[in-house]
């Protein structure tokens, strides 16, 4: 018989490994879910949310100022929180150009008004100061902002820490840090 000689054009079977990575993978991937899903979940994208949502804010406010040389509100704290928003909507009487310098995504059910609220439902705080600059912060420690509009989301503990943030008990997310 003719000894059989191999071909080194074929190419040799080599054996299946069992796919450990792609186990390692999926089973990191559902860790990831089940630790997502225990620890409350979207946290982090709810924060990445407001963020959005408070720069969205904070660049409607001063293209309106730009366009009409003016803030849309009186200095200070906004106190009228509603018609601040409606003012930066395309419908108010006091954006005579009809500009959408915001665009909300909910109407107040009874006021028919555009409404923006944080991811935990509440209204942003905002400090206007058509100086350019603004004093925030509490317990007599306060911080200068070099800008004429100040905005913070009082975050998902929903106690308005005055903008301030530690990491702890203090999770406001402000527009200036």
């Amino acid at each position: 018989m003719p000894e059989e000689t191999a071909n080194p054009k074929t190419p040799t079977a080599k054996p299946k490994r069992f796919p450990w990575v792609l186990v390692c993978a999926l089973l990191s991937l559902g860790f990831v879910f089940w630790f997502g899903a225990s620890t409350g979940g979207h946290g982090t994208s709810r924060t990445a949310k407001a963020r959005a949502q408070k720069s969205a804010l904070m660049l409607a406010i001063k293209q309106y100022e730009t366009q009409y040389g003016k803030l849309p509100a009186q200095d200070g704290l906004v106190q009228d929180y509603g018609r601040l928003i409606f003012a930066l909507t395309d419908q108010s009487p006091e954006n005579p150009r009809k500009i959408p310098f915001l665009v909300p995504s909910k109407i107040h059910a009874v006021t028919g008004r555009p409404e923006l609220k944080d991811p935990w439902g509440n209204n942003f705080v905002i400090i206007l100061n058509s100086s350019g600059t603004i004093q925030a912060g509490t317990g007599g420690i306060y911080e200068t902002i070099n800008s004429n509009v100040a905005v913070w989301s009082i975050g998902p503990n929903r106690i308005d820490d005055h903008g301030e943030n530690d990491g702890k008990t203090k999770d406001d997310i402000n527009s200036w840090r």
